[in-house]
Order: C-alpha cells, then structure tokens, then sequence
C-alpha cells in the first residue's frame, strides 16, 4: 500500500470550505461534542474522531462532496453493479493482489461515477492509497501545471494503489495535437499501472475511450484497455433526470 505517498493537490478539486463545513457538521450532530462550547479536535469523542479520520480518507481520495454519505445502499441503478460493487468489496484485498481493473461504459446518469466513487471509497477506508479523478483534471495538470505538480500527478497515477479515472470522454479533447500529447503521458501511466497490476477503474460514455487521443494511440489504448481490464456495461434511464441523484 502507498497511503503514505506525497499526494498531488492540483489533482484534489474539493473546495476547502466544504471540508470545514463537513467537519462542524459531525460536531453540531454528535449529542456530545455539541454540548462543548469552542471544542478543539483533541477533546472530541470517539465518535467524533473516528468520522473525522474517515472522512479525512475521502477527501484525501478526491471522493466529491456529492458522494460522501451516499453508499451502495441507496443504489438504484442497473442490479448487476450492485452485485459488481459488493463481490469487489468482498475480496478487497485479492482485488489489490490481482491487479483488478475494470472499464465501465454506459450513457450519462446510469450510476458509473457513483459505482466507481464507492469502491475507491472502500479502498481507501480499507487503508489503500486511493485516488478518484476525471479525464479532464489528468488533462489540465498533465499539460499546463507547473513541472512539479506535472511529476507529482504523473508519480501519484502511477503508484496509487486503487485509481478511478471518470469520465474518460472525447468531448474533453480541444485538439487532435492535444489528444496526440496527453495520449503519450497516459499511455505510459496505464501500461505500468497495469503491469503493475494496480487496479484501475475507467468509466466512459464512449464505447471506445481511446477514440478521445486521435488515430495513432487509440489503436494501442485500446489494447491496453481491452487486455488488461474487465468491460462492465451499465444500462438503465438517467437517474440525473429522474431526480434520483439528489444527496438529501
């Protein structure tokens, strides 16, 4: 496990502010802690403390506020994942061993990012480095960050050990030249990723998310892709539509 790897914070997109306010949350609610005028961290309870750590996990991991307290439990979506999420949760650590890696394709609101936000929540309450991201923040750093928070994003995509990319998507490519320069840096954090056997999760609404990088490297993406990852289909309505999304 590298839950001790240096963390990359270009690649981290919740807001500060957020975290604050979940925090005083967990106070205001506990029955105990509430009752304490001006507590510091070091007086609040067990319970306190340990929803603190967990939640410290999730931030770490890049989870969106959105799916913070939203678990499998409330799963609407296709059974199938459901039945997907709970035999990786089940066999976490064979998941790890094994390398594990799953492409998961479905059109938008189906519950993909929901799905991939849960396991890389389990991974990272089970003590795993984890690290959730979209396409398009890989993109952003990878191509116009500083050269540090370049090396930085490139180790962490490496070396994490369960990694959800979301949203692996054409519609964020400007250009076939900026297709052609991203496709090189992260053919290379997939080839070893998967070498490596680091379970990786890729969620797209493209059939073939390697049609984003331009003709020359979607040809060996999607090898990679098709070799070294299990292709999970997820049907159903979209459940954004349908207000089945909300957090409340």
């Amino acid at each position: 496990m590298v839950a001790n790897l240096r963390h990359c914070e270009e690649l981290r997109t919740i807001p500060a502010s957020k975290i604050t306010s979940y925090k005083q949350d967990i106070i205001s609610k506990c029955q105990v802690c509430s009752k304490v005028h001006n507590i510091v961290e070091s007086q609040l309870c067990n319970n306190c403390v340990r929803n603190n750590k967990i939640f410290d996990r999730y931030t770490m991991a890049n989870i969106p506020m959105d799916f913070i307290d939203r678990g499998m439990n409330t799963w609407v979506g296709d059974s199938a994942i459901k039945v997907l999420y709970d035999n990786i949760v089940n066999n976490i650590v064979n998941e790890f061993t094994n390398g594990k890696s799953y492409k998961v394709l479905g059109l938008h609101g189906v519950g993909k990012t929901y799905f991939a936000c849960n396991v890389i929540k389990y991974a990272a309450l089970k003590g795993y480095g984890s690290l959730y991201c979209t396409f398009n923040d890989i993109l952003s750093v990878t191509l116009y960050a500083p050269g540090k928070s370049k090396h930085e994003c490139r180790k962490e995509l490496l070396l994490t050990d369960f990694l959800c990319i979301d949203e692996f998507d054409q519609r964020f490519m400007s250009s076939d030249s900026s297709g052609e320069m991203f496709g090189r840096i992260l053919e290379g954090i997939l080839r070893i990723r998967f070498h490596n056997k680091l379970p990786t999760i890729i969620t797209s609404n493209d059939v073939d998310p390697a049609i984003a990088l331009g003709d020359k490297l979607r040809a060996s993406i999607s090898s990679l892709l098709d070799g070294y990852t299990q292709t999970v289909y997820v049907f159903g309505s979209d459940k954004r539509k349908e207000g089945l999304c909300s957090s409340k």
